[in-house]
């Protein structure tokens, strides 16, 4: 991996720029470059949606759960759903974010490398301003907010620097069922078990394939024998709040761009 860590953010180097392929690609890219023209043609992906737990992004093994990802695997999302289109990520973080938090990584990993835009959906008791300073670090044009309309007002500090907040809530006068855009979405937990979307998370009859074990190419391709998600599909506390073409719709407004 060649790049510069500037005050504990990865970003690209000026050499890394020219480089036609990242050097952190995992070998599950390219190897799903090269076996792509006989293997199943999968779903475009719009959208990268990934959900970061309380127990956040860890550094190794020994201090984690086995199941949580660590930096290389959310790298290597990233990575494999831009090589298939994603231009739009949002992460829901349900923690929150301290200045050193991976998650500044990937967010300028996705930006710096793939030019992809990316949404943070913040919980809502996690909205100090000092935590959210790396944010600055950030490309401004390309960084969004995501938070409960609720509390929008106290997200006005990043509104004056000129970054876009954008309302998380979606509700059923907003959105139809069936939903017409799961297959444009690739979504992730931080157990690295691939669905549908973030509101059918857990729900087996929606699991797309695991991160360790599956790439992204494959999950994408098992979207044909999926149903869509019905009205009935919902179960109580799962709601659309922060789904990525949503909130990328909204940013578009805010921001007026194509």
């Amino acid at each position: 991996m060649r790049g510069d860590d500037i005050d504990g953010f990865w970003v690209k180097s000026s050499e890394a720029r020219g480089s036609s392929l990242p050097g952190c690609l995992s070998s599950k890219v390219k190897e799903s470059r090269v076996r792509g023209t006989t293997q199943a043609v999968p779903s475009e992906v719009h959208y990268i949606w990934l959900h970061v737990t309380r127990d956040g992004v860890v550094e190794s093994r020994e201090t984690a759960n086995r199941s949580v990802l660590l930096l290389n695997d959310w790298l290597n999302i990233v990575d494999e759903s831009a090589s298939l289109g994603a231009q739009w990520m949002v992460i829901h973080v349900e923690t929150c974010l301290k200045s050193d938090s991976d998650v500044w990584r990937i967010c300028a990993w996705a930006q710096e490398v793939h030019g992809i835009r990316v949404g943070l959906h913040l919980n809502n008791e996690c909205m100090d301003e000092k935590g959210l300073s790396p944010i600055l670090r950030l490309d401004r044009d390309a960084t969004f907010v995501v938070i409960d309309r609720s509390a929008i007002e106290a997200m006005t500090f990043l509104k004056d620097k000129g970054y876009a907040v954008c309302e998380s809530n979606i509700g059923p006068e907003d959105r139809e069922l069936p939903c017409s855009h799961t297959e444009s979405i690739v979504c992730a937990g931080a157990d690295g078990v691939m669905f549908c979307c973030g509101m059918v998370v857990g729900d087996e009859s929606y699991h797309l394939g695991d991160v360790k074990a599956d790439t992204v190419r494959k999950a994408m391709c098992n979207h044909e024998s999926m149903s869509p998600i019905e009205e009935r599909s919902v179960k109580p506390g799962q709601s659309c709040d922060g789904c990525p073409p949503f909130m990328v719709q909204r940013f578009k407004e805010q921001q007026a761009i194509d």
